[in-house]
């Protein structure tokens, strides 16, 4: 485990030491660092990702939350404290978990059955005031992430973590959504509220552009890094190639400035999205 960690989004070097200073846990406890300046370190999909504004999120897993000392600035809720520190001009985000509910839901995530017909997003019995989204946002920053203390129980729980299980739930998440909003689209075209179906077909968009990066095995918790991670993904993968360079010529390049042009790219986003999903579909990832 090496002590020194680059950031080379904002030109500085930390140590492992130094953070640990500032922390309050047990022994037991499993300590990493993640977000969007660690992953785009580590996670050559993720290369850009961070900016010299941007925080680092420190995650604790505890066996038992309540021993961790309280600050000032502390948050806490049933089986969570977040707690906000400052150290050599860098921000830290510190969650602490209780490490025994983490560990039930990922049992939960790896002995699911995707032929149940339970509603995606009821899969799993979450603890009270930690949602499905909480909880996939921190499957995806254990996984883009960097231990700073107890490396063998870091390792432990990673091997235990069934990735096959999280990327084929992730994708079917977002065609869930698609599926919400594809009647919406049509149904304002039909009655031509032209600005309103495009806006909801960019949300499509986004959505099955999320999908098909969990189908590609790319993890993502936040919309803004989907343009980023598809063409970072391309640079690797030719058919990823062609699917952003449609992406983005329907995100980023027409010219929406008359009613024909707006039907044309919401009928042209529905199109492009049906093409993608029959691809996963196709691939056994539905």
């Amino acid at each position: 485990m090496d002590e020194l960690i680059e950031i080379t989004q904002r030109n500085i070097v930390i140590n492992r030491k130094d953070i640990l200073r500032i922390l309050s846990f047990q022994d037991e406890d499993i300590i990493f660092l993640s977000g969007s300046l660690i992953e785009g370190i580590i996670n050559k999909y993720s290369k850009g990702m961070g900016n010299k504004l941007s925080d680092i999120d420190v995650f604790i897993l505890s066996n038992d939350v309540n021993k961790i000392q309280k600050s000032t600035f502390d948050y806490e809720r049933e089986g969570l404290k977040t707690q906000f520190k400052k150290q050599n001009g860098v921000d830290f985000d510190i969650e602490i978990h209780c490490k025994k509910s983490i560990v039930n839901l990922i049992d939960q995530l790896n002995t699911y059955n995707f032929d149940d017909s339970i509603r995606t997003f009821n899969a799993l019995k979450l603890p009270t005031d930690f949602d499905f989204y909480k909880f996939t946002s921190f499957l995806h920053r254990l996984q883009n992430s960097i231990v700073i203390y107890n490396e063998k129980e870091f390792d432990s729980l990673i091997s235990r973590f069934n990735r096959k299980n999280y990327f084929k739930l992730m994708t079917r998440v977002s065609v869930n959504k698609i599926d919400l909003y594809y009647e919406d689209v049509v149904g304002n075209i039909e009655n031509g509220q032209l600005e309103v179906a495009v806006n909801i077909a960019r949300t499509i968009l986004l959505e099955t552009m999320k999908a098909y990066l969990f189908h590609m095995k790319s993890s993502i918790d936040r919309d803004k890094w989907i343009p980023l991670k598809l063409k970072n993904l391309a640079q690797y993968n030719d058919e990823v190639a062609e699917i952003y360079v449609r992406f983005k010529k329907l995100y980023f390049e027409e010219k929406l400035d008359e009613d024909s042009k707006l039907q044309a790219n919401a009928e042209s986003i529905i199109e492009f999205s049906n093409y993608v999903i029959n691809k996963i579909g196709q691939e056994g990832e539905l």
